[in-house]
């Protein structure tokens, strides 16, 4: 035999040993998941997590598009989103990115709906439709796959404004939502992950295991300070760029023009949230002048270390993004919105670190639309409409301002914007503005206001969100008109959260059979909707159907552990029930997420004393008298307990507190007498 035969006929031998091994060893690793992927398929674990789905001739937002980037507990949803697939002759323009250009805190009168007014107002024989696909929370990463799940929507244009959320949102180095500034590669990596339905069960298992807590908004990210010098902020910025570039490709390779800005944020009346060297840079500002304070109002933003606003370096990079891109124009909107605000963009524009007033908004829109025109083809002829007209186009009324500023207003009692410097001042200020303008909402003020937004959605019956702004101050005005109004929004955007609103409204109004039924469709679309099973379950107690209301709202604390006005009502049912353990049970739950919540004090306290267990009764009345220091009452029902529990010392100057704010006060008077008749 020949030996060199022998020899190769040995190697082949070997080689195939070596072959058979390999995929013994290889082949478990490459079925196992393709068999649990296939089986986790068939069981219906996937879900579709596109920015968009199709519904009936539609494509409309798919809620569950954000799991792709947060865990459940705090996925954020679209804005409502509904457009049809076959083209109607109108021009359409899509608005990507975050929450400012969204439109918080009202996104009736936000970038999306002040362009489309614009558009409208000037060029009336057109029509547009301005898609808002813009979202809370996301940043490039997000906006970016928006970007290319849009694109069948077959835009006429597209508006891209971000750079907030860079470092607090999804993959920043500052972030809340997972890991924090991993490589690229890991994350196109973790996202691909997550279109599989083995990746998907994988993090359902993971959030099962670990929980979460619930969307607190910026108070979150406290503990999450970033210097200006961390070296995860490069790969920060390197993402940003490339997502931007990608975002750009994704729209402009379709031939869709694409009109591009980093966001514009607050620098002159925005004081830093966190970082000594920041804070020393914003104390420069206030004594320096002319370019001197611009940069140090620029320095302070950079140095921040709670990082909400866009900075200097991103805004920077965009230039070098987008070179050489066709169709794409680059706009530098903090320069203009600084020029425009005396060198600094301030108050006039924004209403805290980013996010735009109304003003501000059309400003941003008006920049915005003057590129948009050419590209659209549009004649030159005319002008952009003022401001008050399109705010008169949008149905926003004094009384729309003032429930934005009470929206702000409670924003601002809570941190970080505590800790800004000059706090007490812009809280007292706004107090003031709040005061005048509920001075100025008279009966006769709301009548005229009503009768304007009725008459804006009767102009506009296909325009859903000018049935809800006229709904809003309908409701407010305890205007039955509010009910046909919001079924005028639902006919037009059967969509859960106008389905919620409207069975809010009807609830309102005591047709709680009508809202059962707008509140179910609602929960159809989206079964895990806390806010429509919270709406629910009011309709079903008012119904007299207790135990269907208690199940409803135990669906929506088990969606939402945090959501107080559930577990509130949630007591209410149980008292409804006779079953006053159980309602003391819900209000225990509620102190122990809100302990500075007055009501639940005082609604235990009252339970508790019902049953005569006084001493345990008493530090939740103490809780309502220190909460509630200008309320005669709460004074006087501490006070009476300690009286009745032996504790004339403490009961005194509770009383005392009580007749000073409210001389003659009767229970007061009476507790007194009895003390004096019983030393």
């Amino acid at each position: 035999m020949d030996k060199s035969f022998d020899r190769e006929t040995t190697g082949r031998s070997a080689g195939r040993r070596v072959a058979f091994r390999l995929l013994a060893v290889l082949l478990p690793v490459l079925v196992l998941p393709l068999a649990g992927e296939l089986g986790l398929r068939w069981s219906g674990v996937m879900e579709a997590r596109g920015f968009l789905e199709e519904r009936g001739g539609d494509h409309v937002d798919n809620y569950r598009f954000s799991r792709r980037y947060f865990p459940a507990p705090l996925a954020r949803a679209q804005q409502p989103l509904k457009v049809p697939r076959e083209r109607g002759g109108e021009r359409r323009i899509v608005v990507l990115g975050e929450s400012a250009a969204m439109g918080d805190p009202e996104p009736a009168v936000g970038l999306p709906r002040m362009l489309e007014a614009m558009l409208s107002l000037r060029y009336p024989g057109e029509k547009f439709v301005v898609v808002n696909a813009a979202m809370t929370a996301i940043n490039s990463w997000a906006v970016a796959d928006i970007a290319e799940d849009v694109r069948v929507l077959g835009a006429d244009a597209a508006v891209v404004y971000l750079g907030n959320n860079e470092v607090v949102g999804p993959f920043g180095a500052g972030t809340v939502f997972g890991s924090q500034a991993p490589p690229g590669w890991l994350v196109r990596a973790q996202l691909g992950l997550g279109r599989t339905a083995l990746g998907q069960w994988l993090q359902a298992r993971k959030e099962s295991r670990t929980g979460g807590q619930s969307w607190q908004g910026m108070e979150m990210f406290l503990r999450h300070e970033v210097t200006a010098d961390a070296p995860a902020l490069e790969r920060v910025r390197a993402s940003f760029a490339a997502n931007v570039r990608r975002m750009a490709r994704a729209l402009s390779d379709r031939g869709c023009p694409v009109v591009i800005s980093a966001a514009v944020v607050n620098l002159r009346d925005c004081p830093p949230f966190a970082g000594d060297a920041a804070k020393q840079s914003w104390q420069r500002a206030k004594t320096a002048s002319g370019q001197d304070a611009v940069a140090a109002l620029r320095e302070a933003r950079d140095l921040d270390t709670l990082r909400f606003r866009c900075d200097g370096r991103l805004q920077s990079l965009l230039p070098g993004a987008l070179a050489g891109l066709g169709g794409v124009t680059l706009l530098d909107l903090q320069a203009e919105l600084d020029a425009a605000d005396g060198g600094a963009a301030g108050a006039t524009f924004f209403h805290e670190h980013v996010h735009l007033t109304p003003r501000g908004t059309w400003e941003v829109a008006l920049r915005f639309a003057d590129v948009i025109g050419p590209a659209l083809g549009l004649p030159a002829e005319g002008a952009w409409p003022a401001l008050p007209d399109c705010l008169a186009r949008l149905g926003f009324t004094p009384w729309h301002e003032l429930r934005l500023m009470e929206e702000m207003r409670d924003r601002f009692r809570r941190a970080p914007f505590t800790l800004q410097d000059g706090h007490a001042e812009r809280m007292a200020d706004l107090e003031a503005r709040i005061a005048r303008a509920r001075t100025a909402a008279t009966a006769e003020a709301m009548k005229t206001w009503c009768e304007a937004a009725v008459a804006v959605s009767d102009a506009h019956e296909d325009d859903w969100r000018n049935a809800v702004q006229a709904a809003l101050i309908l409701e407010a005005a305890g205007d039955a008109r509010a009910v046909i109004m919001m079924a005028r929004a639902a006919q037009t955007m059967p969509h859960q959260v106008v389905l919620q609103q409207q069975g809010s409204t009807l609830n309102r109004f005591r047709k709680y059979a009508e809202a059962e039924t707008a509140l179910r469709q609602a929960i159809a679309l989206r079964p895990d909707f806390p806010a429509a099973w919270h709406s629910l379950g009011i309709s079903l107690s008012h119904l007299g159907r207790l135990d269907d209301a208690v199940a409803a709202f135990e669906r929506a604390l088990g969606q939402s552990p945090d959501y107080l006005e559930a577990r509130r009502a949630l007591a209410a049912v149980h008292l409804n029930r006779r079953n006053p353990a159980a309602a003391a049970a819900a209000l225990r739950a509620l102190l122990e997420r809100a302990p500075e919540d007055a009501a639940a004090h005082y609604q235990l306290g009252g339970l508790l004393t019902g049953e005569g267990r006084l001493a345990e009764a008493l530090p939740h009345y103490e809780a309502v008298a220190r909460l509630l220091p200008k309320d005669a009452a709460a004074q006087v029902n501490a006070g009476a307990l300690h009286f009745r529990l032996g504790n004339r010392a403490a009961a005194l100057p509770l009383l005392r507190r009580a007749l000073t704010i409210e001389p003659g006060h009767a229970a007061a008077t009476e507790v007194l007498r009895q003390m004096q008749a019983n030393p």
